[in-house]
């Protein structure tokens, strides 16, 4: 697994935890990848338009 994508699980399980989940689920973890700014799934997000202000 390369950084970027422990960073994205990371900030993913975070996420999940501010909202006392007891797992991380899609949307923490597409928040979590277009977070990071990197790779193919922020850039496809991006491109879609997301507003990770609007979040």
């Amino acid at each position: 697994m390369d950084p970027y994508s422990r960073k994205a699980i990371t900030i993913a399980e975070e996420r999940s935890a501010q909202y006392e989940s007891d797992r991380i689920d899609c949307h923490h973890l597409l928040h979590a990848l277009a977070q990071t700014g990197r790779g193919v799934a922020a850039t496809v997000l991006a491109d879609a338009g997301l507003d990770l202000a609007a979040l």
